[in-house]
């Protein structure tokens, strides 16, 4: 039993991108790896880019118009409203429902707080829930 443990620690750190596969292919060993080295920007950063690229898309291929009709035709209680509002509060109504899909910009940095509030709800469920001894960085890692 002594030669395993010392096997897996004498185990080489994992890179990013092969942290990434391993996650579907063998979560056990990643796990192993973020005990090891906890770091989060890598992924962060990828969805971060992943985000920017969805919101690119929405926004300037689909089109700013077409999404904004498209949530009026998908509400009838908004669409009733338009129909029977004036042109000044109907302008008003797209351009407050243009304005909040401009946010889609901003996700990351929205979803590196969740993150940051996820982490810290791990760690104390994990630290005080569990009688565990995680530190905030492992569970940023996870």
């Amino acid at each position: 039993m002594p030669e395993l443990a010392t096997a897996t620690a004498e185990a080489p750190l994992l890179n990013p991108v092969k942290r990434l596969v391993a996650v579907l292919a063998s979560p056990a060993a990643t796990f192993e790896d973020v005990e090891r080295n906890s770091g989060w920007w890598v992924p962060y950063l990828i969805a971060v880019v992943i985000g920017v690229l969805y919101a690119y898309t929405m926004l300037h291929k689909i089109g700013l118009p077409a999404l904004v009709d498209g949530v009026i035709r998908q509400s009838p209680a908004l669409e009733s409203r338009i129909a029977s509002s004036t042109p000044e509060v109907a302008a008003q109504i797209h351009s407050s429902i243009a304005t909040q899909f401009k946010f889609l910009y901003i996700g990351p940095v929205f979803s590196l707080l969740a993150g940051l509030a996820a982490a810290g709800i791990l760690l104390a469920t994990a630290n005080f829930g569990a009688g565990g001894k995680a530190t905030y960085k492992a569970m940023l890692g996870v």
